[in-house]
Formats: C-alpha cells, structure tokens, sequence
C-alpha cells in the first residue's frame, strides 16, 4: 500500500477487504501458512495487516498460477474450483488496479467506495477470466477509488457484456470524440489553471452530414455499427444531436472562464480563422452523443490513434471559420 497516494488508501483498502477477504478461509484450504488469515480480515484498519491481506492475495495470484490443470482437478468439490477461479480473477484485478493507483495525483482524500458499488463490482469481477476483461474491471475499480461514483451498477453490467469486437467498435468511438469536462480561467490569454467541474460530455462530430445516414462510415462508424452500440446503451438512439460549443472559443477574450475539449489526449480550443470577423452567439455541433452509462465507461478506454478523422475533423471545423487549436494546460 506503501505507492499508493494516502488520499486514495482508505477506498483501496476498503476495496481489498471487501474483494479478497472473502478468499481468505477458502485458501486456507489450499495454501500452507501460519498467518492468522481470519483475524486480518476482521481487523484489517493498520497498514501491516492490510500488508498482510495483500500478501494473501499475492500468494494467491502465485499459488493457482503454478496449479497445473490436474491439480485444480484434485480439488474434491466442484464449487470449491469455482471459488479457487473467482477469487484467484479477483486478485489479479485488484493487483492491477493497485499499480494503476500508484500512478494516480490526487489533492483531496477520497471517501472509499460504496459498499453498493463493491458489492456488484465483486459479484461480477469474479467471473472475469480473460486478460482483456480482467484489465477493463481493474480500471474500473481504480477509477472508482479515486473517484467514487463515477460508475453506476448498470454500467459495470453493460462491461461484463461487451465482447471483443463491440468494445473495439466502442474504443474507436471514444478515440474520434470530443469530451468537455472542466472549466478552465483564462489569465491574458495564455495561461489556463483548473478552475472546476462540469459533467462530462462526449460527442463525435458527424463533420457536417448525419451519422445516421453513413457520414462517418469512411471512418469506421457506419450506421450498422453505431446501432450496435445503440444497443447496448453506450450512445443515444438519436445519432444527429447538437451541443452548444461556444464557451470552448477564444475570440476577443483575454480574461474569464473557458471549456477547452479534449481530443486525442489533448487540449483544444476554437479561434476565429486569421481575417475572419463573424461573430459566435453559440456554435453547435452536430453528432453522436454518449448516454450516460457510456460518458461513465469512456474514462477507462485507452484511445487509439485516428489521424484520418482528426484532420477532417480540423478541417471542418475551419469551413465553420474556426481553426482547432492544441494548448497546454497549466495548472
């Protein structure tokens, strides 16, 4: 627990009891040892037993990685397999999330996650066996450990559910949107320091033609494939619907609050094309809105790059006289 920032250890711990504890009496069993496993899971508050229940689930990631099948089979009860599998997809997903936690900078202490949360997390994590998915639900759980409820009980049904091939559809999808989720103030132009939330928002931008009939099929999102993810709840039925974008321009303003959208892993803004003197009392784009469950799952995929649709994308938006430009935020 030592790499993990202090703001984030008490939803960590409150996650590995509630996740691994529950092996500790069933790998009793299995595993050869004399620490008192059932008095770390009652008393696990001081960091050497919480030390101590991560040890557990180390050596229970090691103990059923080095069973050969034959073994597994020796295990007299068939629900006791199943348990050793469950709790040894458990560790895994919790070791990972740990490593992930120490990569994390946070400024305030987070509450733990809700037992309501961890409860459903668990009953699903468990049957997480591939490695794809396995990743998925451990940044899920980081994601809710340094921000709790960030994801609801139906979003953590709807990512058991993606097979393969939806959530790369889903990945490309998040890769081509434009995401607003802070406000920003502007100091002279130039310096932009964080200055608060707003709810997070993606869109991809159907470039000036409806979605809903192929206009972005060059770029993998045909009609066919957006209802796919229609579907499954991740993008709203109406596939041609606008948001106001004015307050992510920087025109004459030197001062004040401003929204700049993230694309591609980076921070843009809109500027007036050089010459141009049209004026903005709002600037709507039109595309393909996230429902709610997919605004949640799109902070854990990893975009890919599109570089086909970026520069289309930059060169619509300059037919709209605006030129999208990348900054670097200071905070």
């Amino acid at each position: 627990m030592d790499e993990i920032p202090d703001e984030l250890k008490a939803g960590a711990a409150k996650a590995l009891y509630r996740t691994l504890g529950s092996a500790i009496p069933t790998f009793d069993k299995l595993l050869a040892g004399p620490l008192e496993r059932r008095n770390a899971r009652k008393n696990a508050h001081t960091e050497i037993e919480l030390g101590v229940m991560r040890a557990v689930g180390e050596k229970l990631v090691a103990a059923v990685e080095n069973l050969t099948p034959q073994q597994l089979v020796q295990l007299t009860e068939a629900s006791s397999r199943r348990g050793v599998l469950k709790q040894f997809n458990l560790a895994k997903i919790v070791k990972t999330a740990f490593e992930q936690l120490a990569n994390e900078t946070v400024t305030e202490k987070q509450d733990p996650p809700s037992d309501e949360f961890l409860d459903t997390f668990e009953s699903i994590a468990e049957n997480q066996s591939t490695e794809r998915m396995q990743a998925l639900f451990a940044k899920i759980l980081a994601g809710e450990i340094v921000r709790p409820g960030s994801f609801s009980k139906r979003a953590l049904v709807v990512a058991q559910q993606l097979d393969q091939s939806t959530a790369e559809l889903f990945q490309c999808l998040c890769s081509m949107s434009i995401i607003r989720e802070k406000y920003y103030t502007v100091v002279q132009g130039q310096l932009f320091s964080e200055k608060g939330k707003v709810p997070r928002y993606c869109i991809v931008c159907s470039l000036g033609g409806r979605a809903g009939n192929n206009a972005l099929l060059d770029y993998g999102l045909s009609f066919a494939f957006l209802s796919i993810l229609v579907e499954y709840g991740l993008v709203k039925t109406d596939l041609s619907l606008v948001s106001n974008f004015v307050d992510s321009m920087l025109l004459t303003r030197r001062t004040g609050l401003l929204v700049p959208f993230l694309h591609q892993g980076k921070h843009w803004i809109f500027h007036r094309v050089k010459d141009s003197d049209k004026t903005f009392d709002k600037f709507e784009v039109s595309g393909v809105c996230f429902t709610k469950i997919g605004h949640e799952l799109s902070t854990v995929v990893d975009p890919i790059e599109t570089p086909d649709y970026t520069k289309a994308l930059i060169e619509f938006f300059r037919t709209q006289e605006l030129d999208m430009v990348p900054i670097n935020v200071l905070r």
